[in-house]
């Protein structure tokens, strides 16, 4: 069963990660708001202590942040999903972002 991963729990992201929790695929997520990742908790999803945390774990990563340098942040700094990625995993951007960044 492919693994699945859910970076951002905004106005766009909580919906769509609780949606995945709703299907039954056990996602594992991660905000910078303590508040947003217990909310997803209490809903049942895994919560990660970053980026890196959730890539480590799925094979599938969502991620819907906020703007372009939160994209550049949560997938390519320190802590970000590329270093912990495995090979062969899917990165989907739901942020609203410029062609150039992607």
């Amino acid at each position: 069963m492919t693994r699945v991963g859910f970076i951002g729990l905004g106005n766009m992201g909580a919906p769509i990660a609780r949606r995945l929790v709703q299907a039954g695929l056990d996602p594992i997520v991660f905000d910078q708001s303590e508040a947003a990742l217990q909310k997803l908790a209490e809903a049942g999803a895994r919560t990660a202590a970053s980026c890196a945390g959730v890539a480590a774990e799925a094979d599938m990563i969502g991620v819907c942040v906020r703007d372009d340098a939160d994209v550049e942040a949560a997938v390519l700094g320190v802590d970000g999903v590329l270093g912990s990625a495995k090979e062969g995993s899917l990165v989907a951007l739901h942020s609203t972002i410029l062609p150039t960044t992607v």
